[in-house]
């Protein structure tokens, strides 16, 4: 059997046996284990410890396994090992197990690892627990990626184990352990969040994690999530939440969640006030507590009952430990377990069926159930959207004094869902949920006196209700404040201080306030560690799906500011962006894809991008798609389509888009008639943008009076503005400017200076006009050898003028030893450039034959093409090669002129 097919027949028995279908996997396994096939002899040992399809047998399991182990596979090593410790018992046995086990530990397998640091934990060898042992084997399987490994050694830095004491430690292993799915790590990380243990007090964080762990089933989270909702910590108050979560907990056992039910009926917490409920909570809890305190309760609400109430108090705690909860008098309790039947399925997203449960709860007044209810309509699980059946249940809800369902009711009555649209009665149902400590709420009513959402602005009144969501700690407030803070907005402008709430959002887990806190840090250093931290923010608030982070870190690691250039994370983090929707990051996916960074270059793919993100309505991609249809990339050039995109550009004042627009009213399209005075007026509206293209362009508009008066001041000032950001082009036309006169006059110093900043910036042109105004002596001293050294640099660059003006220099010989040697070199490399002037001086030199070898063929083949170009002296040579030379010798000089012109295209 070949690789390739027992690697196909594994995943087919896998496959079949997460279908459960274990009889068709054992049919597949059997053969194979029988043949001696290591990986299925494991599996055939697997079903056997498991009984899966196969009669239980750890005997067989043992016989397969050992098979399997004894060919070296860690995992079977590893279950043999737990077979012997934990099944067949016996030191012997559990000497045998360990043996296993410190094989499959010495192959790197972390399950083994942790398995040997349970038996040591436990002292199943010598009976009493070896915690050194068991710490080493922990540390191992930690280190080999086990979480479980890791909670489990967390709790022994927590406590001093068998390694010295490390509260940061044991932090840092749960945060690991927990992301990995450990609901024990979980629970541990929540408690160190909660008390400030190991890391700095985060009750948001904390609540994060109780809110994983308990509905995990693990039952401590259960009642401490039931007590954050009754607290507010770490979220809002709700006491509906609370008392679902307490009720979790106290059908598990949990005597403190019962006693808080106890409690919660007694003061009338989320439930009608009712002592014999509460009584019977407290009887509950007694059993499992025998705290005095709770003694003294109970004996505090019997003094406030009759004998009968008592008598029912007592029967409903017994048909709770019973189990039985027959009786009509518990139909109160009975009406909370439906409810959390409900919201079992509800989170199971058994919508149906939770629909089913609250139905005749909330026709009985249940606000939970109501609540419930209300957001099925709304949002049409499972059954048919239905905003007024939503608003009726939420009405309900709310006139209990439900404030969740307040804020859901304000959110129909603003947008006129189901009801009449009403801003002032959500603005009513809105404060009303606020004032009961409802953060949403809160956040709601800021965010539209901020913006102004059908309310008039009131920077006060949002500031009043940010800082009342961020006295809770509610990340999304904190950031808000920042922003509040950094724009001025009912505060003073205070960077420093928008930057400390920008932290705080931050430290609170918010994507936005890690985003600009790290903008924040990003800006006002450049020490190495702010930088660092800056990375680490962004990084966080992108990995999390942020785009806005996504996209900044994108541009980071492609210009490598503060870091070394990545073009493949660019990629990963833009294409992230790109696949949330986000318009900027496709945009700059598109980019990528254009230049080829961190992927194969693709302009078809870049235009495609390009398309949906201009479709959006994001005006850089619209720009990037009109710049493609305008110069061909990536797709057909088409001129209109080109027009369409920079004008959506345009419309949003993108200065790019401005400035295209120009482009195409400058030469005209197909559909567009070219007009110069329109495209100078778009230039001037991108310049304003600063927009040094077409700074340059009105520069060079004005200089030559293209669609505007002809204005000298007017193109030294575009010129000069374009220049200073680079634009090469626009330092050389400064120059020339410059050495023509402005306004007649001549500044040669000024344009020596705009020459040497085009020549550092790589213009050729730019060294062959250093090299004339050495020459001339114009605004320095004459010097003929420094001028034909930059004249020389300028056309060793390609610039075709100075490699014709060294052609003639050398030729007339006035400046310079007459040469005719270099001056062929540099007309035939002008003239192979297609300058025309070139092509007929060349054409003349092989016509003469001095210092250069005769040629006629080669003169004619020049004549032709420098006619061809459009010098006039070439009708005069060809005539008289026409007269004086044999026609072999001219049809020469034309085959040489056509093969030329084939080469170039």
């Amino acid at each position: 059997m070949t690789v390739e097919h027992n690697f196909d027949l594994i995943q087919k028995v896998i496959a079949l046996i997460h279908e459960e279908d274990y009889e068709s996997a054992y049919e597949l396994i059997k053969p194979e284990a029988e043949n001696g096939d290591g990986d299925f002899e494991h599996m055939l040992g697997v079903f056997y410890r498991d009984g899966k399809f196969v009669q239980q047998s750890f005997d067989f399991a043992v016989y397969w396994l050992t098979k399997s182990a004894s060919k070296g596979d860690s995992n079977s090593q590893a279950l043999l090992g737990q077979i012997f410790v934990y099944e067949f018992g016996g030191l012997d046995n559990i000497q045998e197990g360990i043996s296993w086990l410190q094989k499959s530990a010495t192959a790197d397998n972390s399950w083994a690892c942790m398995l040997l640091g349970e038996v040591y934990a436990q002292g199943l060898i010598t009976g009493v627990p070896d915690y050194e042992n068991a710490s080493k084997y922990f540390i191992q399987g930690s280190e080999l990626g086990s979480n479980e490994s890791k909670q489990k050694l967390a709790y022994y830095y927590s406590n001093g184990l068998g390694v010295l004491k490390n509260e940061h430690k044991s932090f840092e292993l749960n945060f690991e352990s927990a992301n990995g799915g450990n609901i024990d790590a979980a629970l541990n990380l929540a408690i160190e969040y909660e008390h400030g243990r190991g890391t700095e007090k985060n009750l948001r964080q904390a609540f994060h994690w109780y809110s994983i762990a308990a509905k995990n089933g693990n039952v401590i989270a259960q009642h401490n999530l039931g007590a954050a909702y009754a607290k507010g910590s770490g979220t809002e108050v709700d006491f509906i939440e609370a008392q679902i979560w307490y009720l979790k907990a106290a059908n598990k056992g949990s005597y403190l969640s019962q006693q808080c039910l106890g409690q919660m009926y007694e003061e009338g917490q989320g439930v009608k006030q009712d002592l014999t409920i509460a009584l019977s909570w407290y009887f509950v809890a007694n059993v499992g507590s025998k705290d005095p305190a709770l003694i003294l309760l109970i004996n505090s609400i019997k003094n406030k009952l009759s004998e009968p109430e008592k008598a029912k108090a007592k029967k409903i705690a017994e048909e709770f430990l019973s189990r039985e909860n027959t009786s009509d008098i518990f139909d109160k309790q009975k009406q909370i377990e439906d409810i959390e039947k409900g919201i079992d399925a509800f989170e199971n997203r058994r919508f149906e069926e939770a629909y089913e449960a609250f139905r005749l709860q909330a026709h009985r007044g249940s606000a939970v159930a109501s609540r419930y209810l209300g957001i099925i309509f709304k949002y049409g699980l499972g059954q048919v959207q239905d905003y007024e059946a939503a608003s009726k249940y939420f009405d309900t809800a709310s006139f209990h004094g439900d404030f969740i369902s307040q804020h859901h009711l304000g959110e129909l009555l603003q947008d006129g869902l189901g009801v009449e649209k009403n801003i002032g009665e959500a603005l009513t149902f809105y404060t009303s949920a606020a004032e009961k400590g409802h953060v949403q709420s809160m956040l709601e009513l800021a965010s539209l006196y901020v913006f102004g959402n059908d309310v008039p602005l009131d920077y006060e009144k949002a500031a009043f209700w940010f800082t009342k969501a961020a006295e809770v700690g509610n990340a999304t407030a904190l950031n808000d404040l920042g922003n509040m803070h950094k724009y001025g907005m009912y505060f003073k402008k205070d960077s420093n201080l928008a930057a400390d709430f920008y932290r705080q959002a931050s430290e609170a887990g918010s994507n936005a306030g890690r985003y600009n806190y790290a903008k924040h840090l990003y800006g006002a250093s450049s020490e190495p560690e702010q930088l660092n931290k800056a990375l680490k923010l962004f990084t966080i608030a992108a990995d999390e799906g942020y785009t806005n982070a996504q996209n900044r870190l994108g541009v980071i690691y492609v210009e490598g500011t503060g870091v070394e250039a990545n073009h493949e994370l660019a990629f990963h983090y833009f294409n992230e962006s790109a696949k949330a929707g986000d318009p900027e990051g496709t945009t700059y996916l598109g980019m990528n894809y254009s230049y080829g960074y961190g992927c194969e270059k693709d302009d078809i793919k870049a235009c495609e991008l390009y398309l949906i993100a201009a479709n959006s309505g994001f005006a850089q991609a619209q720009f990037n798609l009109a710049w493609n249809y305008h110069y061909g990339i990536g797709v057909k050039q088409d001129l209109d389509i080109a027009f369409k995109y920079y004008s959506q550009a345009a419309e949003q004042n993108h200065a790019g888009g401005l400035r295209g627009v120009g482009e195409m009213y400058e030469g005209g399209t197909n559909q567009i008639e070219a007009s110069l005075e329109l495209a100078a007026e778009y230039y001037l509206k991108a310049a304003d943008l600063g927009d040094f293209v077409a700074e340059y362009n009105l520069g060079v508009f004005y200089q030559h009076g293209t669609g505007v008066e002809p204005d000298q001041d007017k193109a030294a000032h575009f010129l000069d503005r374009a220049a200073s950001k680079g634009h090469k082009s626009a330092m050389l036309n400064l120059g020339l400017l410059n050495q023509e006169g402005i306004n007649g006059k001549k500044d040669f110093t000024k344009a020596m200076e705009c020459f040497e900043n085009a020549a550092i910036a790589g213009h050729p042109k730019a060294f062959g006009c250093i090299g004339f105004l050495w020459m001339n002596g114009l605004g320095v001293e004459k010097n003929i050898s420094k001028g034909i050294n930059f004249l020389e640099q300028s056309a060793n660059l390609g610039e075709v003028y100075s490699q014709y003006n060294l052609g003639l220099l050398y030729r007339i010989g006035e400046e310079v030893d007459e040469d005719l040697t270099k001056a062929a070199y540099w007309f035939k490399k002008a003239a192979n450039r297609g300058l025309a002037a070139a092509q007929i001086d060349l054409s003349l030199m092989y016509l003469k034959g001095k210092d250069i070898e005769l040629d006629i063929a080669e003169s004619f083949k020049w004549v032709l093409l420098g006619e061809m170009n459009g010098d006039e002296r070439a009708e005069d040579i060809k005539n008289y090669c026409l007269e004086n030379f044999d026609a072999d010798i001219l049809t020469e000089g034309r085959g040489r002129a056509e093969s030329f012109l084939n080469n170039l295209n």
